[in-house]
């Protein structure tokens, strides 16, 4: 992707702090964790096949690590949070910061925000 894609400040609240994210796939992640885990608890309930059950654990682990390696990264806003996975990654933008974040007050869900407009 080109430098004019990557992120200088949010384009819907115009804040230009800005954080990233891993694009990481929770649910496949948690389907290999449960599928090792029953599979790990299975071949242990049998001395014959303990061995087994600990290459399947390593080799799970093995697997998320692929997926955590191979995902991508999108970008995050502090102020609106509002996520924006179709532009490049800026390098300038760093992983969360605690403090960085205590600038800005979480965003009210958009229920309550009508509720409390005056207008």
């Amino acid at each position: 992707m080109s430098v004019e894609q990557q992120l200088e400040k949010c384009p819907k609240c115009g804040c230009e702090e800005l954080f990233v994210r891993r694009d990481l796939p929770r649910l496949l992640v948690l389907a290999i964790v449960v599928g090792a885990v029953i599979s790990f608890l299975t071949l242990c309930s049998n001395p014959a096949t303990r061995v087994a059950g600990m290459w399947v654990l390593a080799g799970s682990a093995l697997l998320v690590l692929i997926v955590y390696l191979t995902a991508g990264w999108y970008t995050v806003c502090y102020r609106c949070r509002a996520e924006f996975h179709d532009h490049a990654a800026n390098r300038m933008h760093r992983s969360y910061d605690r403090i960085i974040a205590r600038k800005y007050p979480p965003p009210l869900p958009a229920k309550e925000s009508k509720f409390n407009n005056p207008l």
